[in-house]
Parts: C-alpha cells; sequence; structure tokens
C-alpha cells in the first residue's frame, strides 16, 4: 500500500512546477527512507539537483528545506549543500539549525552522522541542543569526547553563548571527566 502511494506521490511530482516538484521529491525520498534507502537516496539526489536550478528566494528556501531533509534521508550530503546566502543576524538562529539537523540524524536513525556533524561542527554554531541526546547513544568513550567538543565550543565562544545551555550539558555530564579536569571546567563556568 505505502508503495502505491509513493508511486503515486512521484508521478503527481513529475507533473508539477520545478519548485514543487523540487520540494515534493525531498519530502517523497523522507518518506521512501522508511522502506528503500537506496530509492531515498536517488530520489533526494534528484530533488536537490532541481532545487539547485531555481533561483531567488524560493531557491534560498528550498536548499534550507534540504539541509533538514537530507538530515532525515542521506547525511552524508549536507556537505554538499552548504548553507544558504540568506544570513541571520544572530547566531543563535544558526545554532539552533545545527542542533536541529543532528536532532532530526538521531531521529532517523543516523547516529554515527550524528556523531561525526557535532564533531565537526563549526565551533560558532555549535549544536549544544542535540549533544545531550547524542550522548544518551554512545558508549563512556565517544560520551566524553563529545562532552569535550562542548566544552571546547563553550570556551571559544563563551562570552556569546547562553550560560544555561552549556551549564545544564556540564551538571548532567560532568562525572565523565577525570575530577581535576571537571573542577578546572567548573570554576570557568
Amino acid at each position: 500500500m505505502a508503495d502505491v502511494l509513493v508511486a503515486m506521490a512521484l508521478e503527481d511530482a513529475q507533473k508539477s512546477t520545478p519548485p514543487v516538484r523540487a520540494a515534493a521529491l525531498m519530502r517523497i525520498a523522507r518518506v521512501q527512507a522508511l522502506s528503500d534507502v537506496l530509492a531515498a537516496r536517488e530520489t533526494f539526489d534528484i530533488g536537490l539537483a532541481e532545487a539547485r536550478l531555481i533561483e531567488g528566494n524560493d531557491g534560498e528556501s528550498l536548499m534550507e528545506d534540504a539541509r533538514m531533509l537530507a538530515a532525515a534521508v542521506a547525511p552524508d550530503r549536507l556537505k554538499n549543500i552548504g548553507t544558504t546566502a540568506r544570513r541571520h543576524p544572530h547566531f543563535m538562529h544558526e545554532q539552533f539549525l545545527s542542533g536541529q539537523l543532528g536532532t532530526v540524524m538521531i531521529e532517523h536513525g543516523h547516529g554515527d552522522a550524528a556523531f561525526e556533524y557535532v564533531m565537526s561542527s563549526d565551533l560558532t554554531a555549535f549544536p549544544f541542543g542535540v549533544v545531550h541526546s547524542l550522548m544518551q547513544q554512545l558508549d563512556d568513550e565517544r560520551q566524553l569526547t563529545v562532552f569535550r567538543r562542548a566544552i571546547e565550543a563553550w570556551r571559544a565562544n563563551r562570552n556569546d553563548h547562553p550560560a544555561n545551555m552549556f551549564s545544564h550539558l556540564f551538571q548532567a555530564k560532568w562525572e565523565l571527566l577525570p575530577l581535576e579536569e571537571a573542577r578546572t571546567v567548573a570554576r570557568e563556568i
């Protein structure tokens, strides 16, 4: 039944205007990923290629959507999508989007991709919002690695980040650190 619905949706998408078709294909891929990962990646790639051809605000909006949908279907595609030209004036927006990408990866069973994403995230837009959820899925060694990366991000931007984002994480996970390291971070907070 689901295959029939997906086939009908793909057929309808082909009859649509380019922006609608691109958006529809990327969203259909998200549904396909539940049963056929390879078909989902192919559908996503077709939708993404079409989205790249759309100019202006529609194109920028589609590319923003593409990042979230890639996190669900094919997280490895995120590096090739990049960010849009539309920049937001406050780092919190970028940090929120970064956290959302990681959350979507976890929700769709891409824990290893979420780990790699967090570890390679830009410190200025570090995804604090996903770190705690990610750490719950990791072994002790990888939890410590992620926690130290979060500490590094907090230290690099402590004047910009709201203190409670990191302090809540620290309160929950400080025991992962050797005692002296934990004390040093606690003093800095």
